[in-house]
């Protein structure tokens, strides 16, 4: 199942990487183009420093794939999502069922603060409120660590923009509709 599409999706990517910058390369590109690596999170830190060869070995002319993207959580529809409460079941009771953390959190902090050390801008995928919460915990510690090194994160979320109005990451954010 996930493992076997997230295998797919990584092998697919990593024969694709040679191809991607060569608009950029060839001067089709008027601003620097940033791609981005996948965090695999079956692994753990010993992927950083695999990482930071593939962004060197990827950067060419304009492009830098200089971002790692983390998936914390999945989507809504089939349960991956992290909530702070429980999925409801049919009924509207709390059910068994509240999304998963594909990073473990008490790693999440060591693994961001030191992609940011490396100079890896951190794009995260982070739907659920317990994931968003995660997501902004290890890049609080990381800029404890860092400082404030003018990278510019990504956090994917679909949380009222109030919960991380203060945050100094840059924010992609999406609506989403209930129909009730």
């Amino acid at each position: 199942g996930l493992a076997v599409r997230a295998h797919r999706h990584r092998a697919r990517a990593a024969r694709q990487l040679p191809h991607l910058p060569a608009g950029p390369r060839r001067g089709h590109a008027h601003r620097p183009v940033r791609g981005a690596l996948g965090w695999d999170a079956s692994l753990g830190r010993e992927q950083i420093a695999h990482l930071a060869e593939r962004r060197a070995a990827g950067t060419t002319g304009r492009f830098t794939p200089g971002t790692v993207k983390i998936m914390q959580d999945g989507i809504i529809e089939n349960g991956t999502a992290a909530p702070l409460q429980p999925y409801l079941d049919p009924c509207g009771c709390a059910s068994a069922g509240s999304g998963l953390s594909f990073v473990p959190p008490d790693l999440l902090a060591g693994y961001v603060t030191e992609l940011d050390q490396c100079g890896f801008q951190i794009h995260f995928h982070a739907l659920g409120d317990r994931a968003v919460r995660e997501a902004l915990d290890a890049l609080t510690a990381a800029r404890t660590v860092n400082g404030g090194a003018g990278h510019r994160h990504l956090l994917l979320t679909d949380v009222d923009l109030d919960a991380v109005r203060a945050w100094w990451s840059l924010l992609s954010l999406r609506a989403i509709r209930w129909l009730v």
